[in-house]
């Protein structure tokens, strides 16, 4: 945001926590606590979230929304993902998914619409695809930047894809 930095720390907890400071300087203020590893926060267009990446001590990462005014957490998304990315209007959020959800081979970006939770698939295949950043080109409608990476997923000393 202008007012405040948010980042993660380490420095109370060694899975990782979210916290605050001015951009003027001053003491952090810690939002997360030391239930989940937290990482990757980014601000609602609005500024009155935080999305970011958890994971509980059991369990896939997901993706969690930080209400500012009534400072808690949530998990936001349905399936398990990492690297949320808010539109710039605040209707969408499009975030990373691993192998295995939604049946598919890699890791693939994932549409979710704020306003209900639903989702769909942007990517699939055999190619890993993350690191989305949704611009919005006008009314109802975005385009997607992202990164396909090729990996060797399974381990068999050839690059994939």
């Amino acid at each position: 945001s202008g007012r405040q930095l948010v980042f993660m720390s380490r420095r109370f907890d060694a899975k990782g926590d979210l916290l605050v400071v001015p951009v003027e300087g001053g003491t952090p203020e810690r939002l997360t606590d030391e239930q989940t590893a937290d990482r990757q926060p980014v601000y609602a267009a609005d500024e009155t979230r935080i999305y970011y990446t958890a994971s509980a001590p059991i369990g896939l990462e997901h993706i969690a929304a930080f209400d500012l005014s009534s400072r808690t957490s949530r998990r936001l998304s349905p399936t398990a993902g990492f690297d949320p990315a808010p539109s710039a209007d605040g209707r969408y959020l499009a975030y990373t998914a691993p192998s295995g959800v939604g049946g598919a081979a890699a890791p693939h970006l994932v549409l979710l619409r704020l306003s209900d939770t639903t989702t769909r698939a942007l990517t699939l295949g055999e190619t890993p695809a993350g690191f989305a950043k949704l611009v919005r080109l006008g009314e109802q409608r975005y385009r997607v930047i992202f990164v396909r990476f090729p990996d060797d997923d399974n381990e068999d000393g050839i690059v994939d894809g």
